[in-house]
């Protein structure tokens, strides 16, 4: 199973992003938009972590389309 958290790279969201690899081997997907509280540089933890993916896309896209 993998995980796919939207506004992964905020404030709240990444702290479940950085402790997967530690309880899992699975792969994560982070989804974020970067505008208002995301960062990649919160992401800088995961950098030795090969199953990690990361998606720059706003968690509402596709919803009104």
């Amino acid at each position: 199973m993998s995980i796919l958290p939207a506004g992964g790279a905020g404030y709240f969201r990444v702290c479940l992003v950085l402790d997967w690899p530690a309880t899992n081997d699975k792969p994560i997907m982070s989804r974020d938009d970067l505008l208002y509280a995301g960062s990649l540089e919160n992401l800088q933890g995961l950098e030795g972590y090969k199953q990690r993916f990361f998606i720059k896309e706003s968690a509402n896209a596709g919803v009104f389309a």
